[in-house]
Parts: structure tokens; sequence; C-alpha cells
């Protein structure tokens, strides 16, 4: 939704905002990548404004929500070499006799995986528990830089030690891309000094660690090896470094550390009896269901199968069952041709595509086993009573209506209509974004076309 823009800003910023509305009304991607490759000025002037602004805020002060702004990611990269567009240069570039260390080296800010392929296999991005929801589908110096300023305006410790320990992923990659947490926060334009929790200069001593570890017991806060791990890291390294163990620093402080541990809480049968009735109730689903309830059942019960049984075959064992009844892997019989054939026919059954690449994304096993079985993966259609033009008809939105119908029905669902949440979103769909791509020329293009998002009006 569009809102009057903001008075407060200078003309530099007001200027800035009004570009960034035309070019959102036209229908153009406002993702940090797709800008610095179209509109690189834009982006420069930005960030060459201080006290820092970042396009997160630059795209708010337009009146713009980030989430509904139009998106676009390269499907493909190009070798500076041969100039050749391929999704991922790490197997090419071989070719060429260069590693993609020297490659990187010789065509600085260059990357070696395309955009598309960056978002969908980014660890960082896919990091659980976050400490702010992402906005952006890939790493970029600029997006680092937009994240901490955020952070640090809605009130988050910017301390390295904390960012660490509620969001790793981010803190890896910032250092990684800047050398230090400090120098990423010094281009961010915020004060290093206040925002350190602890000089990183300062060393403890043998005597030092005594008086600490007394001077938490006098002061009633835990001594459990844990507890100072999670409050106090620089310490318990500290005491580890000098005197060996945890324990001897104790000792050496003149706690006795048999007081102040903390024993875990004994299972009971009761607990026993609740893992094995999971563990019967799970085996007993049907092959559908199975799957995804042996992932909630180890994810569940491992620390008490760890501790009651040892491991996962003997608590099987003791349900009176085998482990393959509740192994997280795929265990269908494929050892044969005719076998093979049978688990295809019982996916037509269902109503399932045989197209290739529909079957290599949806069972990659079964998709390896023809292989192996048939000479060329089309020989596999005979044996069903197909032909190749049966099977092709069987493609995900094999044509440009069924492409649009399926944007719409995703829009009624209320599922992700941007480019990044068919390509990284938890709803992703690749087999829509190709066709999208194939048939109507790209995303934003096909959103007009479907008739789901217009271009709002100014107001004045």
């Amino acid at each position: 939704m569009i809102v009057k823009q903001n008075q407060h800003l200078t003309k530099g910023k007001r200027e800035i905002c009004l570009k960034i509305r035309n070019l959102h009304f036209k229908g153009e991607p406002l993702n940090i990548s797709a800008v610095q490759r179209l509109h690189p000025d834009l982006i420069r002037k930005v960030y060459a404004i201080q006290p820092f602004w970042g396009w997160a805020r630059a795209i708010t002060e337009s009146g713009l929500d980030y989430q509904r702004i139009h998106t676009e990611l390269l499907q493909t990269v190009s070798c500076k070499i041969c100039e050749k567009e391929l999704k991922s240069l790490t197997l090419h570039l071989p070719r060429h006799g260069v590693t993609s260390e020297e490659y990187l080296s010789d065509y600085s800010g260059e990357f070696i995986q395309s955009e598309a392929l960056r978002a969908k296999r980014s660890p960082a991005l896919l990091s659980k528990n976050p400490l702010m929801q992402h906005w952006e589908s890939i790493w970029s110096p600029e997006y680092m830089l937009d994240r901490i300023y955020e952070l640090h305006r809605k009130g988050y410790p910017l301390n390295a030690k904390y960012v660490y320990e509620n969001d790793r992923a981010f803190e890896g990659a910032v250092t990684k891309y800047f050398g230090s947490w400090d120098e990423a926060l010094k281009k961010a334009g915020l004060d290093v000094e206040q925002i350190r929790l602890q000089d990183r200069r300062i060393k403890y001593n043998s005597a030092d660690v005594i008086a600490e570890l007394r001077k938490r017991k006098s002061s009633g806060l835990p001594l459990n090896h844990r507890a100072l791990y999670k409050e106090d890291l620089r310490l318990c390294n500290a005491a580890h470094r000098i005197f060996g163990s945890y324990s001897a620093a104790l000792e050496a402080a003149g706690i006795d550390p048999e007081k102040i541990r903390i024993r875990r809480r004994p299972y009971s049968k009761s607990d026993r009896g609740k893992v094995l009735r999971a563990i019967r109730k799970t085996a007993s689903l049907s092959e559908e269901k199975r799957a995804p309830a042996i992932q909630r059942l180890r994810r569940e019960y491992g620390k008490v199968v760890r501790r009651l049984f040892r491991g996962w075959t003997a608590a099987a064992n003791a349900a009176g069952m085998k482990y393959r009844a509740i192994h997280p892997k795929d265990h269908r019989d494929l050892s044969s041709r005719s076998k093979v054939i049978l688990a295809l026919k019982k996916r037509l059954k269902s109503r399932l595509s045989l197209v290739r690449y529909i079957l290599r994304e949806d069972d990659r096993r079964l998709f390896k086993m023809v292989l192996k079985y048939f000479q060329n993966y089309y020989d596999c259609y005979p044996p069903l009573g197909l032909s190749r033009s049966q099977v092709r008809g069987q493609r995900r939105y094999a044509n440009r209506d069924e492409t649009i119908a399926q944007i719409r029905k995703r829009y009624f669902m209320g599922l992700g209509i941007h480019s990044r949440d068919l390509v990284f979103g938890p709803s992703r769909d690749y087999a829509l974004y190709n066709s999208v791509m194939k048939f109507l020329g790209g995303w934003p293009n096909a959103l007009k076309i479907a008739g789901i998002l217009s271009a709002p009006k100014i107001k004045k």
C-alpha cells in the first residue's frame, strides 16, 4: 500500500524515493541484486547518504512494503572467460584449467553460482530462528549492512557474542565478508566501543579466575558448568585453559565441584513405556504417513532413547520389532527391473507425473533406479503402455493457460506470489517458476497477465 511521501526527508532522499516508486509502478524488480544490475547509480546514491540510510529504509520511506515489491533472481551466471551462461560454474571452470578460487581472484565481485541457486542453497538464509525475518533472498554486503542497522534500530544488542549465540549464521556471513564484526558495525555507521559488551583485549590469569568464581559464589549466581558457559563464556574458557578442567578451577577456588554439579533427572519406567508405545504406533502407520512420523519420533524422543536404550536399534528390539520399521530411509525394494516398473505403475495409479525432471525432483531414488535398469530414461515408458507424447501431457503447467491458472490458484490459496517464494520460500515451486520464465517472460509480467497486481496510483 502506498502512503503519502514523508515530508521530513531531505531533498536527496525524496528524489531517491520518487525514483523507487516510479520503478515499482513500472513493475521493475526492486530486490538489491536486481537494482544493482539494472540501476547501479541508484544503489550507490542510497549507500552514499550519511548518516547510514540503507536500501531497506529507502523502500520503507518510499511508502512500499518490502514483502510486496517485485523481485528477480537470475537463473544463470555468465563465465567471464568464454561468456557461456550456466546455473553453476563449478564443473565448467576446470575446462579452462582454472580453479574456483583462481577465478574469483581474477574476476573480483563475480560468483560461481546463479542468484537462484545461491538463494536455494544459502545455509545462512535457510537457518532456523534468525533474530529477525529475512527480506532478501541472497546475501550481499548492502543487505548485511541493512540488516545490522535494522537490528540496531529495533533495540537488539549488537555485540558479537550476542549475535553469535542468537543468529550464528548471520554473524558468520558478516565476518566472512567484512573480515570482522566490528568492521561491519563501522560500515553501518555505529559506535563500536559503545556496542561492544566486553573489552576483547582483557585476559584472565589464575588469580582472576579464582576471584571471579568466588565472586559468583558470594553473589548467589549459579556455578555449574552449563550456567557459566551460557552466562560468561570468557571466564569458562579461561578456567579450562589455565587449570586444565573446570572442576580443577573450582577446587583451586575452594569450591567443592560435587556440591554445585547438577545431576540429570533419571528417566523412569513410565518414560520407557511412553517411548515404546510411540515406536509401535509409528511402525503401524501406512507407508505414506510413516516417513514424517519417523522424523517426529526421532526429534521428540532422541535424548530419551540414547539414555535408556543406547540407540534406536535396541529401542526397536525392545518394542518387539526390527529397526527397519522405524528407519528414516526409504526401504522400498527396487532391486530389479520388474520391481522398478511396479513402483512406476503405483506412481501412475496415484496420478503422479512420470516426466523426467518431475520424477527427479519428487523421487530421486526411483529416478536413479530407472536410469540403472533402463539404457535410456524414456525406455521405461513402453512397459507401462505409454508413449513420450502421452507422458509429455503430464508436465506441470505444460502451457501458458495452465501456468496462469496456477499463479491465480496460489494467490487465492494465500501462498507467496513473489519469485523468491517460488524459489526460496516454504511453498516453493520450481516447475511453476520455470514455466513462467518460458511462457510469460518474467515474474512481474506474469502477475500482470494473471490480473493479480495492478500498478497503484500515486497519492498526491
